[in-house]
């Protein structure tokens, strides 16, 4: 505008003009609702160019509870802190400096005086400081960052919008800059100034975000190792992150835990390979975590960007015996870690309740069963970490070794606890490592290890194992519910271990094999310790034994598990099955890799020899008989010995492996009813002097005439008096096999006779008085007090000088004679009248009936020798006569 002509006396005194002035120049800065003042170029100080300007203004906060997604406008009560002492920058529309400022104590900041146009407002990450205890001091000038602060926050919001990542996810945000807008600025928001002010130019950050797959020797903004140098530094004991993370098994999303600082994975679909999202470590070994609380949680990804890798890895189905588990599969993940020998550890958990979530990690280390070198580490006595919904040792998107791999894609272990306590690692695929699937090693106590998947471990290294408890201290941890198979060495370990574990409900297969050389380690549960119980198992088809108990260690409970076939596969190099057993006792000397042949160990007298379980002797059966419904057994065993009785699964030494538990049964209980002693020597079973037993227990089922069954015992010193053993139950190794029969028949029979003219039925104890021309009737009483009798042929010869009546009993149509009665279930006794109200009556020609009476001569092999031959024979056929089972036949002889 123009204004009046005035003296001069109505300009300020206090402003100083230049002495050339254009319509371009003037004054620049001046308070906010002030007026710009341009000279005109005639000089005239009465005439004067007045501009208003405005401000621009916004907020500096941090989401500290951002759990992905959108990032979030500025609200006090979602879990947000507005950050002082943040430079923030000012450029013109092409990048120009203008000016910076600092945000003031409630986070705020104002640039003052701004003729309309475009301008860029950029804030400086690296100023950005945390609210959370343990953050950097905020800067004290907007020329300094924080001195020595490592940490860096990830944008995710700016200037009404979210931006998660900043500018360029994958990039760091640059140092302050005085002069141009520096290229790669992160948290730059462009604004445009017209005729108000402009406010709420806001920028929100988060220091819990993965934006990248970058991984450098100096973390970079955003990626995985920057988030962990964050973790260690920061408090999480306030932290209510509001977002999801996906559930084990399912994949469906459930609410982040609070109280802990959980990574969450942003990086963009674009940046992925394959779904994936690749994080190659290729400089330096990831920061150890080593604050509390922490969750490495890739499945965050998956539920904030996408299940982009689909599908799911694993064999699932069910596993275990009797009692058995559900092994589920995983999700194939969309995050994968990976490195080289060169950087010997991926993730190491070095504080307590640190969790590995829905990753794939795989490629570290240089050395198999060393502390210093896994896949994932824990350290000495951090307790609480959890491990679960992992790939371990291979990719996110396969997981596919096993007895025939010969390269492993990890040289250490996947999981080594160098001491860590109670723990927990589940529903993970561990394999294609040449260490172990899991070391927990000495000093380690209370881990539970479940519903993993362990497969192909030991490449290389025929004495490393699917899960090794090993080690002095390494004590009471749980072995439930997983698949243990095709390992190198054992599937389940407890190398000079102490001892205490239980290892239940799982199927443990093929192990031993010895990839990459020849199998050392073979068995497929090795007891290296005393006092550990393995029960409810499948344990098959392993190189070597199913269970070894090593020389030295006693009161380990083997208990009612499925095993077979142990012994009788080939190695991974085509060697020959070794031949070895179910349960293998160890004595001082025989080897503790394999144990040594023949590998049974026969029974002592007194049982008082040492060695694995106090190479306690098996049961020894005499009998095993199936009578009237019942399965009737007898034998001999330690006094208060537990029988568990199995079906056999027969191999060549006789002392198949159990494979189907049956009952257990308690030598000198009430159901024992042998009260007695004896001895037994056998060169297969041995020799001693002991209690014996007789059980009758309900036919079990798959038990038939012809099956093998074996026996185990297990005794305690409490149980078993008198017997050499630990004050834990301990358990033999399997018995001889017996196989079930059929009771043998007892059959006992009765001749009666009688006159048919008149007079009852006596036995041979009175004379029956007969006359010319009468006729006797005989009948014989069969009965069975044993076990079934097949292919039943009774014979009674009739008595010299009498002639077999051939239609005794009349004749029945087409003009057949019946010279037979028979009553099967009936028994006549002395002293009855006659037979023909309870007995049909039978052909004497062969009609498909049961029996016949012929008036042929024949011999009686009963006779004298030289004796005349009989005038006739009665024959009574039959399929069997079951236990129990009773009947009569009845002919007529008449005196000539």
């Amino acid at each position: 505008m123009t204004l009046p002509s005035v003296s001069s006396d109505n300009v300020d005194n206090t402003t100083v003009f230049p002495s050339s002035v254009t319509a371009a120049t003037g004054f620049t800065a001046v308070p906010a609702g002030s007026i710009a003042q341009t000279q005109a170029s005639s000089i005239d100080p009465t005439k004067v160019t007045v501009r208003l300007t405005r401000a621009i203004s916004g907020n500096v906060y941090e989401d500290y509870n951002y759990g992905g997604g959108a990032g979030r406008a500025y609200a006090l009560a979602s879990g947000m802190s507005l950050r002082p002492s943040v430079r923030v920058e000012l450029y013109s529309n092409v990048g120009a400096y203008l000016t910076s400022t600092l945000t003031n104590a409630s986070g705020a900041y104002t640039f003052v005086g701004q003729l309309p146009g475009t301008y860029k407002v950029r804030v400086v990450n690296s100023f950005v400081t945390s609210s959370r205890a343990g953050a950097c001091a905020v800067a004290v000038n907007d020329l300094t960052p924080p001195a020595g602060c490592t940490q860096l926050p990830v944008q995710t919001y700016i200037n009404g919008a979210s931006q998660v990542g900043g500018a360029n996810p994958t990039g760091t945000d640059p140092a302050l800059s005085t002069g141009t807008l520096p290229v790669g600025a992160q948290s730059v928001a462009s604004v445009t100034v017209g005729s108000s002010d402009v406010a709420n130019v806001d920028f929100g950050f988060n220091f819990s975000t993965v934006v990248n797959t970058g991984d450098t020797t100096t973390p970079g903004q955003g990626s995985l190792r920057q988030f962990i140098v964050n973790a260690n530094a920061l408090a999480n004991n306030t932290l209510a992150q509001s977002g999801n993370r996906g559930a084990v098994v399912t994949g469906a999303s459930q609410t982040l835990p609070s109280a802990r600082d959980t990574s969450i994975f942003m990086i963009p679909s674009g940046a992925l390979t394959g779904g994936v999202a690749i994080i190659t470590s290729t400089g330096s070994v990831m920061p150890a975590i080593t604050r509390s609380n922490v969750s490495i949680d890739g499945t965050t990804q998956s539920v904030n960007v996408g299940n982009t890798n689909t599908g799911m890895l694993g064999t699932g189905g069910t596993v275990g015996y009797l009692n058995t588990a559900t092994l589920d599969m995983v999700q194939k993940p969309e995050v994968q870690l990976v490195g080289t020998s060169a950087l010997l550890v991926g993730l190491d958990l070095q504080a307590n309740d640190l969790q590995v979530r829905g990753m794939s990690v795989y490629g570290f280390g240089n050395q198999a069963n060393q502390n210093n070198h896994a896949n994932i580490r824990i350290g000495n006595n951090f307790t609480g970490s959890l491990i679960e919904a992992n790939i371990l040792g291979s990719p996110a998107s396969s997981f596919g070794c096993g007895a025939s791999t010969t390269a492993a894609l990890s040289n250490a272990d996947n999981i080594r606890s160098v001491g860590g306590d109670g723990g927990t690692v589940r529903n993970n695929l561990i394999g294609c490592a040449a260490g172990k699937g899991f070391g927990v090693e000495g000093g380690s106590e209370n881990w539970t290890i479940t519903n993993n998947e362990i497969r192909g471990n030991g490449i290389g290294n025929t004495n490393l194992d699917g899960i090794d408890l090993e080690n002095s201290g390494s004590k009471n941890h749980t072995v439930s519910g997983n698949l243990i198979t095709e390992n190198s060495g054992v599937g389940v370990d407890g190398y000079q271990g102490s001892g205490g574990n239980t290892i239940d409900r799982n199927t443990i297969t093929g192990n031993g094999i010895g990839q990459g050389g020849a199998p050392g380690e073979t068995s497929g549960i090795r007891i290296y310790s005393s006092n550990n119980a393995v029960r409810n198992n499948v344990i098959a088809q392993n190189y070597g034994a199913g269970i070894l108990v090593v020389s030295g260690h006693t009161g380990n409970l083997i208990s009612q598990n499925s095993m077979y076939d142990n012994g009788t596969i080939a190695a991974a190099n085509g060697a020959a099955a070794s031949n070895q057993i179910g349960i293998d006792l160890i004595a001082a000397g025989d080897s503790a890799s394999a144990g040594t042949a023949p590998y049974v160990t026969r029974n002592d007298s007194g049982d008082g020899d040492t060695g694995g379980n106090d190479l306690l002797n098996f049961p020894v059966f005499e009998t095993a008989q199936i009578v009237s419904g019942k399965l009737q057994l007898s034998g001999f065993a330690r006094p208060g010995s537990a029988i568990e009785l199995f079906i056999a699964a027969a191999d060549a030494s006789g002392f198949g492996e159990g494979r189907t538990y049956l009952v257990t049964l308690i030598e000198g209980s009430a159901a024992d009813t042998d009260g007695g002693t004896g001895t037994y020597t056998d060169t297969l079973t041995g020799t001693d002097t002991t209690n014996r037993f007789r059980f009758s227990v309900p036919l079990p089922n798959g038990v038939t005439v012809g099956t093998r069954l074996t026996a185990t015992a297990t005794c305690s010193a409490a149980s078993c008096p008198g017997t050499t053993v630990s004050a834990s139950s301990e358990t033999s190794e399997f018995s001889y096999n017996v196989v079930v029969t059929a009771q043998p028949p007892s059959i006992s029979l009765l001749k009666l006779g009688r006159n048919t003219a008149g007079g009852p039925f006596t036995d041979s104890s009175t004379l029956i008085g007969v006359r010319p021309g009468e006729s006797v009737e005989y009948c014989v009483i069969y009965s069975n007090a044993g076990g079934e009798a097949t292919n039943f042929v009774l014979r009674d010869y009739v008595p010299s000088g009498l002639v077999p009546q051939l239609s005794a009993y009349g004749t029945r149509g087409g003009g057949q004679a019946l010279g037979l009665k028979y009553a099967p279930g009936v028994a006549l006794t002395a002293g009855a009248a006659n037979s023909a109200a309870v007995m049909p009556t039978l052909t004497s020609v062969s009609d498909g009936d049961e029996g016949a009476l012929s008036n042929v001569p024949v011999t009686n092999p009963g006779d004298p020798v030289g004796s005349p031959q009989r005038p006739g024979l009665m024959t009574l056929t039959l399929p069997s006569v079951p236990a129990g089972g009773q009947g009569t036949v009845c002919f007529q002889a008449k005196v000539p």
